[in-house]
């Protein structure tokens, strides 16, 4: 449980940061020079990389080993990873969820 936490905090975070835009070269003796990703390109892939590893825990409409607030917090965390990213990878499961849910609440 502390583990999936962990990892929506740490989507979060990454689909927010937006740290600058150098780009590093090696300069290793006898080395083709090659660039390195940007902090706002590594900031994308760790948090692509963070919403894969949260999704491999999504079965059928919520997050296996969670109560139903982590359960939200996580979906949370990836509606915000998609619209961060412009990435529609979960769409299908963010459809799911809302099926199996939609109409349970009486209020």
């Amino acid at each position: 449980m502390a583990r999936a936490g962990a990892l929506i905090i740490l989507v979060l975070a990454l689909a927010a940061c937006g740290a600058g835009d150098v780009v590093a070269t090696s300069h290793r003796p006898g080395a083709t020079a090659r660039p390195v990703l940007t902090e706002q390109e590594q900031g994308n892939a760790e948090a692509a990389a963070a919403a894969a590893a949260l999704q491999r825990r999504y079965r059928a409409s919520t997050y296996v080993a969670t109560r139903s607030w982590q359960s939200a917090n996580a979906l949370t965390a990836t509606i915000d990873y998609m619209r961060a990213s412009g990435s529609r990878e979960y769409l299908a499961d963010l459809r799911e969820t809302y099926r199996a849910h939609h109409g349970r609440d009486t209020s």
